[in-house]
């Protein structure tokens, strides 16, 4: 079974060390709190502590006026399209490029 740095570096296209090490200043910061899964002790869950949750709101709204901004120079029109091709490059990108 993958452990959750695997999977999360997988789904975030981070490399496993710098995963570990990113989640660790962040435990420390306070920003998540880490604990074994009751289910299975070799995996641990991962969530946002509730200073995590406010910096994830603070940043969303400035996310919001970032993507407004962006629409209204580019247009609805072409906003749908850069969004449809960053959706289909994601999905293409799941697997890692043979190199």
């Amino acid at each position: 079974m993958p452990s959750c740095v695997c999977i999360l570096a997988q789904a975030t296209f981070l490399l496993a060390p710098s995963l570990t090490r990113i989640l660790r200043d962040l435990e420390r910061r306070k920003i998540i709190r880490r604990r074994a899964d009751p289910s299975d002790l070799r995996a641990a869950l991962i969530s946002l502590t509730a200073r995590g949750r406010s910096i994830v709101d603070t940043v969303g709204v400035n996310s919001e006026r970032i993507y407004r901004a962006l629409e209204a120079r580019l247009g609805a029109t072409r906003m749908r399209a850069l969004m449809t091709m960053l959706a289909e490059a994601e999905r293409e990108l799941r697997e890692p490029l043979a190199l």
